[in-house]
């Protein structure tokens, strides 16, 4: 006669069973200038819900840290086959995003062709067109259907991806 069934593993109450991914594209944002515990927590947080993940490293003519380099650390920390790691050209302004009222403003359209609203357009170009080099190269990239952030402009930068913002809070 077979003995007892073993004991299921018991679960931690803060590690849930996983389903599978919520999102199917998760996109995370930043010029990881450079890549901090906070933006590996972001990355990985990204990762958990996603079955698919593009972070996009943004980097304008002049910054200190080479955009390669950026690229080649945030690889090496996060070397899981769905997350593509995207350097992103982008030499308008720097820290751009527009956060709080003018984030809202942006939203409700009360921005001109200038202003917050250009510059979101403009980010949001450049953040599609690294989406877009992934294409280029043959590899099928779905609809991006959530953004991760720690930042307020993390649900304008959703919406205007037609996307889920997933905040996520700043460790420490």
């Amino acid at each position: 006669m077979p003995g007892p069934a073993p004991e299921p593993a018991l679960r931690s109450a803060a590690a849930p069973a996983r389903r599978g991914p919520r999102y199917e594209h998760g996109l995370v944002i930043g010029a990881f200038h450079p890549p901090r515990a906070g933006h590996h927590l972001l990355i990985d947080t990204a990762a958990a819900a996603c079955a698919r993940v593009t972070v996009t490293v943004t980097a304008s003519a002049g910054e200190a840290a080479p955009l390669a380099l950026r690229v080649a650390r945030l690889r090496e920390a996060h070397p899981q086959p769905h997350i593509a790691i995207v350097p992103v050209a982008d030499d308008a302004e720097a820290d751009r995003l527009p956060d709080g009222a003018e984030a809202a403003g942006a939203a409700d359209g009360a921005a001109d062709g200038g202003g917050a609203d250009g510059a979101w357009r403009a980010d949001v170009a450049a953040f599609r067109a690294g989406l877009a080099l992934r294409s280029v190269l043959g590899v099928r990239v779905p609809h991006v259907d959530a953004v991760f952030t720690f930042e307020p402009y993390g649900a304008e930068l959703a919406r205007r991806f037609s996307a889920a913002h997933v905040p996520v809070p700043p460790p420490g």
